[in-house]
């Protein structure tokens, strides 16, 4: 469920760069540059399953942070985010997992911040 009025909320200009990992970026008002990935997952599948081809997961990294802070809530992301959702699906028919990373022991972090732009 998305938060009141969240829809009206400016959004910010991407581009997508493909590769790889079919990337998008965008810079928000903050100067902080993110990266939204789409990567080929169909390894979670067996070699013949219909969806192998059809998985990616989904990755948003902040790769440029020139303040060197922690970025602060910021309302454009989620409708920016989910206007780069809207265009990959225009260009795929695909199947998206979101995976909070845990190796650098930050997933909680994540999940927050995750859920403070969606939830």
């Amino acid at each position: 469920m998305q938060k009141e009025g969240l829809l009206s909320l400016p959004k910010y200009d991407f581009e997508f760069v493909g590769g790889k990992f079919n990337s998008y970026l965008f810079q928000t008002q903050y100067d902080i540059i993110y990266e939204v990935t789409f990567k080929p997952s169909g390894y979670i599948f067996e070699e013949n399953h219909s969806f192998k081809e059809k998985t990616f997961e989904f990755s948003i990294i902040p790769i440029e942070n020139p303040n060197k802070v922690n970025p602060p809530l910021d309302k454009r992301i989620p409708n920016t985010i989910a206007d780069i959702f809207t265009d990959f699906f225009q260009q795929h028919d695909r199947i998206v997992i979101y995976a909070c990373e845990t190796a650098d022991n930050r997933a909680s972090a994540r999940f927050r911040k995750f859920n403070q732009w969606f939830v």
